[in-house]
């Protein structure tokens, strides 16, 4: 059973792995949830495992995680408020982007022939 309903991507299921690997790293008191990473080693990780499941580095940063992290809040119904303050975002830009609900594409190659 998947907690967001999503068969794929599951929020709740990968924030029970940061927690696990937080305590496991024995990092549970660190200040912020990802361990106090920097911008540049969540860059190179993307980039590593794009390159690991044969797609193009080239198209995954952070930007990648910060507008999805918005997309997702922001179909779920929080508060421009909200997502201005989790994403540190400064305006209200992430509004322009697509948002694509899971179920939304489902059968959607179907509909291409």
């Amino acid at each position: 059973m998947h907690a967001t309903g999503d068969k794929v991507f599951c929020s709740t299921k990968a924030l029970h792995h940061l927690q696990r690997a937080r305590k496991e790293l024995g990092c549970s008191s660190a200040k912020y949830l990802c361990v106090n990473l920097t911008g540049e080693e969540v860059t190179w990780t993307f980039k590593t495992l794009a390159l690991n499941v044969g797609v193009s580095p080239d198209k995954y940063a952070t930007h990648s995680v910060r507008i999805g992290g918005a997309s997702a809040l922001l179909s779920g119904e929080a508060d421009s408020l909200e997502i201005n303050l989790l994403g540190r975002w400064m305006s209200h830009s992430y509004e322009d982007y697509p948002v694509l609900a899971p179920d939304s594409a489902r059968g959607l190659s179907r509909r291409m022939i």
